[in-house]
């Protein structure tokens, strides 16, 4: 067992090391299109932490042991404290270290294999903070909503 899961780390580790030396075509855009001195992180209200808590789509508890639904149960006490990280890490471009590790998972990418059990056959998918997920949502919708209103989204690509 242990050494199946070595291997499956090893490929893993590997996967990630070929995307990252992966020749990837430049995008190229005009220099005048962005000025990075337009774009700024709102302040995170307790209103937005709790609508992104709600597009959680999973209860997977990563390695803090906090699951999305407890967050949901505590979050009048917990609001303040959260909205105060989140917008400290925003204004200062940091992010809590406890939040970082992910667990990672192997999942079989196939059905009912006929052949001994491959790595890959596997994907890894990483279980990361529910408070991560949460702050990550936030960002996202920071940055989609500033792309969409300067014309920077490529809705061809959609």
């Amino acid at each position: 067992m242990t050494s199946l899961l070595l291997m499956m780390n090893n490929f893993f580790v590997q996967s990630i090391v070929d995307i990252n030396t992966a020749n990837v075509k430049a995008v190229t855009r005009n220099t005048n299109d962005f000025n990075n001195s337009d774009f700024h992180w709102s302040y995170i209200t307790p209103l937005m932490i709790h609508n992104a808590l709600r597009k959680h789509r999973s209860n997977a508890v990563g390695l803090d042991s906090v699951s999305p639904k407890l967050i949901k149960l505590v979050l009048p006490c917990l609001i303040p404290i959260i909205e105060h990280i989140f917008n400290f890490s925003l204004m200062n471009g940091v992010f809590p270290d406890t939040w970082k590790p992910a667990l990672v998972c192997p999942v079989l990418k196939i059905k009912n294999p006929t052949v001994i059990i491959i790595v890959q056959y596997y994907r890894s998918i990483s279980i990361l903070s529910a408070f991560f997920k949460t702050l990550e949502r936030l960002i996202y919708d920071q940055i989609c909503n500033y792309s969409e209103h300067t014309d920077l989204f490529d809705q061809s690509a959609y």
